[in-house]
C-alpha cells in the first residue's frame, strides 16, 4: 500500500529539480530528465542546491526555512534570469550539418560504433545524428571541445 508517508522530496542534480518521489520505489530516478543522480532533501538549511564547487559563487540563496511556495518563487525566478550557457542551434544549423557515414570511431555520446546518419562539427568531431540533435538543441557547440556550430 502507498501512503503520503512513503513519498519525500529528492533533488535532482542533473535537471536541477526538486521532485517528490515514493521512498520505498526499487527505481530511484527522476520523474523529469530520468537521472539517478538525485539525492534526499533531509534538511532545508543544507539544501542539496546550496552545494556549490569549489571556487565558484551561489546565483542565489534560499531562504533558512523556506515554505513551499517559496520553492515556486525561487525556481521561476532562476530561470526567469536567462539561459546560461550557449543558446540553442538553429533547425536549419542542425540540417546543416555534414552527413559522414562511417569514421571507424566510436560515437563521444554513446560510445557506439560510427556508420550510418552520421554529423560532422566544423571542429572535426563526428556524432550519430540521433545522439547529437537531442544536445544541439539546447547548446549550438560541440558536446566535447564546445567549438560554436557556427
Amino acid at each position: 500500500m502507498i501512503s503520503a508517508s512513503n513519498f519525500k522530496n529528492f533533488w535532482c542534480h542533473a535537471c536541477r529539480s526538486q521532485i517528490l518521489l515514493n521512498a520505498n520505489s526499487n527505481n530511484l530516478s527522476c520523474s523529469r530528465c530520468r537521472s539517478e543522480l538525485i539525492e534526499e532533501i533531509e534538511s532545508f538549511d543544507r539544501h542539496p542546491s546550496l552545494f556549490v564547487p569549489q571556487g565558484l559563487e551561489p546565483r542565489f540563496q534560499l531562504p533558512s526555512n523556506p515554505r513551499p511556495m517559496q520553492f515556486i518563487q525561487i525556481i521561476t525566478s532562476v530561470f526567469a534570469g536567462g539561459h546560461r550557457g550557449a543558446p540553442p542551434a538553429s533547425n536549419s544549423d542542425i540540417n546543416s550539418l555534414e552527413r559522414v557515414h562511417g569514421s571507424g570511431e566510436d560515437c563521444s555520446i554513446c560510445q557506439d560504433p560510427l556508420e550510418d546518419d552520421c554529423r560532422k562539427m566544423r571542429c572535426g568531431h563526428v556524432y550519430h545524428f540521433d545522439c547529437l540533435q537531442p544536445w544541439l538543441r539546447v547548446h549550438n557547440t560541440c558536446p566535447v571541445c564546445r567549438i560554436p556550430l557556427r
